[in-house]
């Protein structure tokens, strides 16, 4: 019956209407895009919105689609295709849509009133499009608070933007905020501008230690084993120590630890370690009192004589 209407250019209204009978029972894809072409023909704006935001039925590619051919109309009301596109996970193709069309006030709405949570993506997407700047850190500061702050560094780091973000890093730590994604991503800025990054891993204490050690041991290791340190990652001080055959860092640390069950699951006292005599030779050299202190403990004895077999 539908497909009658169309033979009559001026019909579009009672297609309109004959569809919207239709709706109150159909569960087909292709009705329900039809209703919303005959009523964005009609130019009815609200019933638009409407079916895209109720509507559990029509294909939301195909409603895309068609609503990104529709530039007039969506330059009058974009609510219909911010609709499909927040509902369905479409946030890249909206921001390229909007961009493209040079609708940044559009971008804007969507992020700060729509969806503050989806602001890391559409950062991403709008780098991705090489925008300007300027616009896409006005969005990162107007979010504030409600930008997720973990997304929100991978978006960046993944695109080399980091710095980027530190205004507003600092702006949350200001207002307090404990927030690890904060904190971590601003120990990264740190590190890589070389702000006084030992002292700030010495004292925040909300950073993501593993994250940050991964991230310092390819620039600089004694970073690294700060980070581990602190977290409680001795397996990965261990492992860090040994790959850069800084063993006088990696007795100073087993001695502190004087820890039997540590020294076997790092494989320190494994026949498999290929430098168990540069670390013995730092090992029966404690620097500090408390370190040689340490050595007359049973365990430290029971660790040197097994690591004294082995560099032998």
């Amino acid at each position: 019956m539908s497909t009658i209407f169309d033979k009559y250019p001026d019909a579009a209204q009672g297609k309109f209407l004959y569809m919207r009978a239709q709706m109150q029972t159909s569960t087909n894809p292709d009705e329900h895009l039809m209703y919303i072409e005959a009523a964005v023909k009609c130019d009815n704006k609200d019933e638009v919105e409407r079916m895209t935001r109720e509507s559990a039925v029509y294909d939301p590619k195909q409603v895309r689609d068609f609503l990104m051919s529709q530039k007039e109309f969506l330059s009058k009301d974009p609510r219909p295709l911010i609709n499909v596109c927040h509902k369905h996970n479409f946030v890249t193709d909206l921001i390229k849509y909007f961009y493209q069309q040079n609708q940044m006030k559009f971008i804007e709405n969507y992020a700060l009133q729509v969806n503050p949570s989806s602001i890391p993506e559409v950062c991403g997407a709008l780098l991705d499009l090489q925008s300007g700047e300027d616009f896409i850190k006005t969005l990162i500061l107007a979010g504030a608070q409600n930008v997720p702050a973990e997304e929100l560094m991978k978006q960046m780091e993944c695109r080399n933007r980091l710095k980027m973000i530190l205004p507003w890093l600092e702006a949350r730590v200001n207002e307090g905020s404990t927030d690890n994604g904060v904190h971590t991503a601003l120990a990264k800025i740190y590190i890589d501008v070389n702000n006084n990054p030992e002292r700030y891993l010495k004292e925040d204490n909300f950073y993501n230690c593993m994250d940050i050690g991964v991230y310092c041991e390819t620039r600089n290791p004694n970073l690294a084993i700060i980070a581990y340190t602190k977290g409680g990652c001795d397996v990965q001080v261990i492992a860090c120590t040994t790959k850069n055959n800084m063993f006088k860092e990696q007795a100073r640390f087993l001695l502190n630890k004087m820890n039997e069950d540590l020294w076997k699951t790092s494989g320190v006292l494994s026949e498999a370690n290929e430098s168990p005599r540069a670390l013995s030779t730092s090992w029966w050299a404690p620097s500090s009192p408390s370190a040689r202190r340490r050595t007359r403990s049973p365990s430290w004895s029971r660790c040197s004589w097994r690591l004294t077999c082995l560099s032998s």
